[in-house]
């Protein structure tokens, strides 16, 4: 089943790509001799005019084989003009990049399918503030649907809503069935706005422990899981939030505090643990009091399930836009230190063992995870395509660049040697990574 979905993904998004040179390559008049999905013997063949649309053995990917491209062959046939070397650079430059803006297209279409077609989690109350109108008409796990008729699709939203600063009606869902509250803000001089006292989250958590990785500090101190924490030096908590901020609240009391009392639940049995913060620094009196946020660390809480709603078009479209925006500064944050040389290139790049233990992992975990995962593959499948190593779609480009730079271009059968010779670089490359996914799959 791993192997099934691993192939048919990959040869989704790849042949996908290969589209986008195609689409762009017949747009341009460039004679294309075949259009290929897989690669090796073929299994069988429709000629339609003057193009071969393939299927062949090894069903991971597929390619564009076009008139003048690469190494030289057997286009004697073929009239100059739509041979790809002869096409103006910039047209060149387009139809190489063709591929990777298919790609990021399908990414795209990939978060708006995820966005749209299966919803986007609803906003929970995670804590309410003591003394605010929250405090005493909502209670955490609340989903808020809509504030005065207008659907709640971020937190944003309900924010806007709420500075207006009149009365509010809330449709709400509370234990799986629908309610209106009615709430009025109130103007807080201190953070000059108005508030209702309550903190918002796509989840609520609960002070309860699920899990404790060895060596997490909580563990360390003595508490197991199941443990359900009820108070930080006799300040109670009811929520994960509420724990978080309780802590934050306890850490910046001046004098600074040396020991944590933390209260919980063990069983039906009420117990203390006494957590010594910093023993390092006794006698310090720092400013800013004491780091607790260590604490936590290695530690899983319990929370609520997500609430799916599906946003309208519009608003489908403009989440969608935001979280494809996301991708990239999440791939940025992965990357980075591996070229600042923080972290080892053979731990960042995974191959085709580890995308296929990725995809398996993923379609177990539901669709959504599964979109998501492919919509970074077919992100991770344009950038990298789009870096100037021969071989790739970049290298390409390049050579486009270079023509227009030298107003002539290079000739066809050298950079056709050299997208071979990158090629093979490229083969042994992932070689190397697929022998480092087996054996961090075997340990």
């Amino acid at each position: 089943m791993t192997l099934l979905i691993f192939v048919a993904t990959m040869l989704v998004l790849v042949t996908t790509h290969e589209l986008g040179h195609f689409i762009a390559a017949k747009l341009a008049g460039v004679y294309v001799h075949e259009f290929a999905i897989g690669f090796g013997p073929k299994l069988f063949g429709i000629r339609r005019n003057e193009t071969l649309y393939s299927v062949r053995l090894l069903l991971f990917g597929g390619f564009v084989r076009m008139a003048g491209e690469g190494l030289p062959d057997s286009t004697d046939e073929v009239p100059i003009e739509r041979r790809l070397t002869e096409k103006p650079p910039l047209v060149r430059i387009a139809i190489s990049l063709a591929g990777p803006l298919m790609n990021l297209l399908a990414t795209f279409l990939l978060t708006l399918a995820l966005v749209w077609g299966l919803g986007v989690p609803g906003l929970q109350v995670a804590e309410t503030v003591p003394d605010r109108p929250a405090s005493e008409l909502l209670v955490p796990g609340d989903v808020v649907l809509a504030a005065n008729g207008t659907r709640i699709i971020k937190e944003s939203d309900l924010l806007d809503i709420i500075q207006i600063g009149g009365p509010m009606t809330l449709e709400i869902v509370r234990d799986e069935e629908r309610r209106t509250i009615d709430i009025a803000p109130v103007y807080d001089p201190l953070e000059s706005r108005y508030v209702v006292g309550a903190y918002f989250d796509v989840v609520t958590f609960w002070p309860e422990i699920i899990d404790l990785q060895d060596g997490a500090p909580l563990a360390e101190a003595g508490f197991q899981v199941a443990d359900t924490l009820t108070a930080i030096n006799d300040h109670p908590v009811e929520t994960g939030t509420g724990l978080i901020l309780t802590l934050l609240e306890v850490a910046a009391e001046q004098p600074p505090v040396r020991v944590l009392r933390i209260g919980f639940i063990r069983g039906s049995e009420p117990r203390t643990i006494d957590i010594d913060l910093d023993p390092a620094t006794a006698g310090t009196e720092p400013e800013a009091g004491v780091d607790v946020s260590f604490l936590l660390a290695g530690a899983a809480f319990a929370s609520t399930e997500m609430y799916y709603q599906r946003p309208g078009p519009g608003d489908a479209i403009v989440l969608a836009s935001g979280q494809f925006v996301s991708y990239f500064r999440l791939i940025g944050d992965a990357f980075g230190p591996v070229f600042a040389g923080d972290v080892p290139a053979s731990e960042a790049f995974t191959g085709p063992v580890g995308i296929a233990k990725m995809l398996s992992e993923s379609a177990e975990q539901g669709p959504r995870t599964f979109l998501l995962v492919c919509a970074f593959l077919s992100l991770s499948l344009a950038l990298i395509n789009l870096v100037p190593f021969p071989g790739f779609d970049g290298s390409h480009v390049a050579f486009s660049l270079l023509h227009l730079l030298r107003r002539k271009p290079i000739p066809p059968r050298y950079e056709g040697w050299i997208h071979a010779i990158g090629f093979l670089i490229l083969i042994v490359l992932l070689i190397l990574i697929t022998f480092n996914d087996v054996a961090r799959l075997f340990g």
